[in-house]
């Protein structure tokens, strides 16, 4: 009869082990994704000289196909096109569920910087 009760305790506390850890997977994988979307954001601002209504539009579309939603992007520089070599700042936020357990969401927000490449307009 002990051995029953502790193969029960055993198996409960080995499934609740793996739910952690898969949770924990989820969450770190989350966290790794910042760096690509934060290329994305740098190289979208170099490109077309700021954050512009059309830009944001696009990294909106990206974050929803290919990472879920799970990123927004906010301007601290305005929504203009900058001058050459002006630096646009931003904030982003990565927002992270948990699937296993029924907690709130997780927002990490990250400062960037990059500069605007685009010359005259």
């Amino acid at each position: 009869m002990e051995h029953g009760i502790s193969f029960y305790l055993l198996l409960g506390l080995s499934v609740v082990v793996i739910l952690v850890l898969a949770g924990w997977s989820y969450y770190s994988i989350g966290n790794d994704q910042t760096n690509g979307f934060q290329m994305a954001v740098d190289t979208s601002i170099e490109e077309n000289g700021g954050l512009t209504p059309d830009v944001m539009n696009k990294l909106e579309t990206l974050s929803k196909e290919k990472y879920h939603g799970r990123f927004s992007v906010k301007s601290l520089s305005g929504n203009d096109v900058k001058p050459y070599g002006t630096p646009v700042n931003y904030e982003l936020t990565n927002t992270i569920e948990f699937p296993f357990f029924n907690l709130p969401f997780h927002a990490n927000t990250f400062p960037g910087s990059s500069v605007s490449f685009v010359r005259g307009s």
